[in-house]
C-alpha cells in the first residue's frame, strides 16, 4: 500500500505491464485506495489540529493559551518502567533582599556635637 502512495507501482497494471480487465479486481483496488485516502485525510486533519494547538500554545495570547493535556500525551513511553521519583527537597523560603538606605549617610558618632542657638531681635521676628 505504501508503494502505491509513493507512486512506485501502478495498481491497475500487472507486474508484466499488461492492464487488469477484471472489474472485481479494479473495484477492490479502488476501495483500497479510497480507504488509504480516508486514513491519510484523517491523519492529516489530526496533525493539522495538533499543529494549531501548538501554535496557539506558543504564540497565542495568554487568555487563549490552553492548559491541560500536552500535545504528545497520547504517545506512550518506549518502556513502561517509570524512574523512581526523587524525594522532595524542602525549598528554602525566599528572604527579602536587604535594601540599601536612601539619602545621606549619618555622621560618625565620634564627631563632637555642640548646639548653638541663634536668637533674633524683636524687629526680625514677624510673629
Amino acid at each position: 500500500m505504501l508503494a502505491r502512495i509513493n507512486g512506485m507501482q501502478n495498481p491497475s497494471t500487472n507486474p508484466d505491464g499488461s492492464t487488469i480487465d477484471d472489474p472485481q479486481v479494479l473495484r477492490r483496488i479502488i476501495n483500497e485506495q479510497l480507504q488509504t485516502i480516508n486514513q491519510l485525510q484523517n491523519n492529516f486533519d489530526k496533525l493539522k489540529h495538533e499543529f494549531q494547538l501548538l501554535v496557539n500554545r506558543i504564540y497565542g495570547r495568554r487568555s487563549e493559551k490552553q492548559t491541560g493535556p500536552g500535545l504528545f500525551d497520547h504517545l506512550t513511553p518506549p518502556d513502561d518502567t517509570k524512574p523512581p521519583e526523587p524525594e522532595p527537597t524542602p525549598t528554602p523560603t525566599p528572604t527579602k533582599p536587604r535594601s540599601t538606605p536612601h539619602g545621606r549617610k549619618s555622621l560618625p558618632a565620634n564627631l563632637p556635637r555642640q548646639r548653638i542657638d541663634h536668637d533674633l531681635s524683636d524687629d526680625q521676628k514677624p510673629c
